[in-house]
């Protein structure tokens, strides 16, 4: 339940930094809701977790991750709000990364996550 517990309501995602989603300055962050997708998705399929109660949470993410893939001028797809700064040393290192458009990570998070609910 502890997924539920930080998940941004608004929106379906998870935040830059998932345990403080409340916290002045964090953000919804693409490839961590990607990779949350994916394993919240694949649990279900495996039966770990039940799913009455996590298919909406999983439901939420997708819809709110996929607004952030956008058609670039060049017809291309970018994925908005990805981070991939790996771990840093405290909450103020995190939140203050900026926010990147297709970085390596977050596009196969977003890959991971996405494919699993369509197929």
């Amino acid at each position: 339940m502890g997924y539920i517990i930080v998940q941004d309501i608004k929106t379906g995602m998870w935040c830059q930094v998932v345990d403080k989603p409340y916290e002045p300055g964090n953000w919804n962050e693409t490839s961590g809701t990607g990779m949350y997708i994916y394993l919240l998705k694949k649990s279900i399929k495996k039966g770990f977790l039940p799913v009455d109660v996590y298919s909406p949470v999983i439901n939420s993410a997708y819809a709110g991750i996929i607004k952030k893939a956008k058609i670039s001028e060049k017809g291309l797809i970018d994925i908005y709000d990805c981070s991939s700064i790996g771990i840093q040393d405290n909450y103020k290192a995190y939140i203050s990364q900026p926010k990147e458009i297709n970085s390596y990570a977050p596009i196969g998070s977003f890959i991971l996550g996405t494919s699993s609910m369509e197929f």
